[in-house]
């Protein structure tokens, strides 16, 4: 019975997780008054499945999430500007 609640759970899960992508995919961004356009232009500039897969097969990627919150906060600056 606890193996069939959690299944119910991940599915849950996994349906919530497909409806925020959905809206994000929908997302869009103003470019003059009355016009809109999609926030992301293509696929891949919405998931890098390349990226994703890259990221799984390194054998250093058990690495990559262990930057400190300083060189976090670094790149995150970079980025903004």
């Amino acid at each position: 019975m606890e193996a069939a609640s959690l299944r119910a759970v991940d599915e849950s899960h996994n349906i919530h997780l497909q409806a925020w992508l959905i809206q994000s995919a929908q997302a869009q961004k103003k470019v003059g008054k009355r016009k809109t356009r999609p926030l992301y232009q293509r696929f891949t500039d919405f998931f890098d499945y390349d990226k994703a897969v890259r990221t799984v097969t390194e054998k250093d990627a058990g690495k990559q999430g262990k930057k400190s919150i300083t060189e976090r906060m670094m790149e995150y600056m970079k980025g903004r500007k």
